[in-house]
């Protein structure tokens, strides 16, 4: 009796197919991710070109840009809102603008519920910061965000006159000003861009800090890490400076008053390198555009146009385009 030859895989087979299979997709896998974060990039760019229309727009309505941050309350708002909150209505979040409460500072209590919420126009989808809040143990209040105003190549204020209450530091004899389009207490025009809007970057964007709660002074955790928070007052919070190149290895300086507050959570394997420099005065507070896209980051320009630019680009041409006026030629090559 003849017996009949079974068909099908033998071990060895089965187990080359499964080998090449599993290579097929390590090799996919990459182009995969590329073109996810390419989308991300994309959507973040957008995003930062909508800033940059939000800007001219507010510009074109008051024939002013928005004060970088309220200070000394000369405006008709108590301190410390920022250009984010102001322009809210420019980025088609007019209900979420009208939840402020400009006759109190914005750090108060009363504007708790405006500050949690969370504006998809600020996110960059590369970082994780959508739904994250930071804050309190108890509220976690302030809604993350990633992008941020420039104010421009140095420091926060250019003489904080020993007052950390920015509503102190005019009073006092200090300075606000800055190289870049936006301060505190004072607006600029377009036309302050003497360097021309096509060559002074006016917005970027932040990589959101991981660290959200903050106990308490005087508690072991007395630590939180604010940047990346379109409501809150700090450097890297709301805005950035040209002072380091982006994504630099040089930590960011923002408030650091050891026991009572810290505001910036070293994360260098994050990306998110901090410094002890910054101790409480705002004319020692800078910190770099900052992404998580490969190589650089995003920008967006005076009139409108958002280049990536990458993370090695020579330091003093940065700067350059950080200020608004500095009168020194730029190539195209950045």
């Amino acid at each position: 009796m003849s017996s009949k030859r079974q068909v099908g895989f033998t071990l060895v087979e089965l187990l080359v197919v499964i080998a090449i299979i599993g290579i097929l997709i390590a090799m996919l896998l990459p182009a995969v991710q590329a073109a996810r974060e390419a989308a991300r990039r994309m959507q973040c760019s957008n995003n930062l070109k909508q800033l940059g229309v939000a800007i001219a727009n507010y510009e074109s309505t008051y024939n002013v840009l928005t004060l970088g941050q309220v200070g000394s309350s000369p405006h008709g708002h108590a301190p410390y809102h920022t250009a984010l909150i102001l322009l809210l209505p420019f980025v088609e979040e007019s209900d979420a603008y009208d939840l402020w409460r400009f006759d109190t500072r914005s750090v108060d209590s009363p504007n708790d519920l405006a500050a949690s919420m969370q504006i998809s126009a600020y996110l960059c989808p590369s970082d994780g910061a959508k739904g994250r809040r930071m804050g309190p143990k108890l509220n976690p209040t302030w809604a993350r965000s990633n992008l941020v105003v420039c104010f421009g190549s140095q420091m926060h204020s250019k003489n904080a006159a020993g007052q950390y209450n920015l509503n102190n530091i005019v009073p006092s004899g200090g300075d606000t000003d800055t190289d870049g389009a936006f301060r505190i207490d004072r607006s600029r025009r377009m036309s302050d861009l003497t360097d021309g809007t096509s060559q002074t970057v006016i917005g970027s964007e932040v990589i959101a800090g991981l660290d959200d709660i903050r106990e308490g002074a005087g508690t072991s955790d007395a630590v939180w890490d604010t940047r990346g928070t379109y409501a809150w007052w700090m450097m890297g919070s709301f805005c950035y400076t040209h002072f380091n190149t982006p994504n630099s290895s040089a930590g960011d300086s923002t408030w650091y008053n050891p026991g009572q507050d810290v505001e910036c959570v070293h994360a260098p394997a994050n990306g998110l390198p901090c410094s002890s420099g910054g101790g409480v005065l705002t004319d020692r507070f800078q910190a770099a555009a900052r992404s998580r896209h490969p190589g650089g980051v995003n920008t967006v320009f005076g009139d409108g146009h958002v280049t990536f630019i990458r993370d090695d680009i020579d330091r003093i041409i940065w700067q350059r385009l950080g200020n608004i006026a500095d009168g020194q030629p730029l190539s195209g090559d950045y």
